[in-house]
């Protein structure tokens, strides 16, 4: 590394990268096929990479490293919601949402959801005007990044708990990845917070704290209130076909962040 890239390098990258370089040079395989096979793919990796798909990212999740430097830089404090790997899949554009409004776009496939709780910090404060930002896949398990042409953002949203620190807003019910490695578990995410359906994960995302029931629910005030189509969605229950929707309900315990001591 050069002199004049460490200096617009941050301090911490510039002390470390050289290490790491060194480690994989001491470590480097005798066989020059195979070093080729290991170049060969990391180009691949940087060729496939786009604007808004970043395989590094990807390749950094699905070998541990995000959830280890994430374990590392957010510890773990007692009582409060766990933190999680942010993914390859954030981007700043998104709905911006009222409480109880929709971060999805008209015609999205997916059985209607609505996600709702309450936010709060270690010392039971409620967490009012914190913001919400979250993004999922779609009903076929699709991100919107990952449509051809898609120019607005779908399924994702920026959105503030009310003055109490309650939330809600309405999506669809997030699904299994279908062009992805199935153990990646269908969930929506927030940058506090993660909503699994499964409990194993190919990135290591997945924590206890993290976890919450998917509920179906046949409110219909609670469905008109929200302008959710009723006939947009059935289940087969008890003999019956009973028309209803999704509902998520989770409590996150946010760590308040303490202001910087003055110079």
């Amino acid at each position: 590394m050069s002199n004049s890239d460490r200096c617009r390098s941050p301090p911490r990258v510039a002390a470390h990268l050289p290490p790491m370089l060194d480690l994989i040079i001491e470590n480097i395989t005798e066989n020059f096929d195979e070093w080729e096979q290991v170049w060969q793919f990391l180009t691949k990796v940087g060729q496939i990479s786009t604007d808004v798909r970043h395989e590094f990212v990807l390749l950094s999740d699905i070998l541990g490293i995000s959830a280890l430097v994430d374990a590392i830089s957010d510890p773990a404090v007692p009582g409060a919601t766990e933190s999680s790997v942010l993914g390859p899949f954030h981007g700043e554009e998104a709905h911006s949402s009222q409480y109880g409004e929709s971060i999805t776009s008209a015609g999205t496939p997916g059985e209607p959801t609505i996600v709702r709780g309450y936010v709060k910090d270690t010392e039971g404060n409620a967490g009012s005007k914190a913001l919400i930002d979250v993004w999922e896949p779609d009903g076929n398990g699709v991100h919107d990044l990952e449509y051809d042409g898609q120019e607005e953002p779908n399924c994702r949203g920026k959105l503030f708990t009310d003055e109490s620190g309650h939330y809600l807003f309405t999506c669809v019910k997030p699904v299994t990845k279908l062009k992805r490695h199935w153990y990646r578990p269908a969930h929506m995410v927030d940058h506090s917070f993660v909503l699994p359906v499964v409990k194993s994960d190919t990135v290591f995302g997945v924590k206890k704290s993290l976890i919450v029931d998917y509920n179906w629910c046949e409110d219909l005030e609670l469905a008109k209130q929200h302008s959710i189509v009723w006939s947009q969605s059935s289940r087969h229950l008890m003999g019956k076909n009973r028309k209803g929707f999704g509902c998520y309900t989770g409590t996150f315990i946010i760590v308040k962040k303490s202001a910087p001591a003055r110079r």
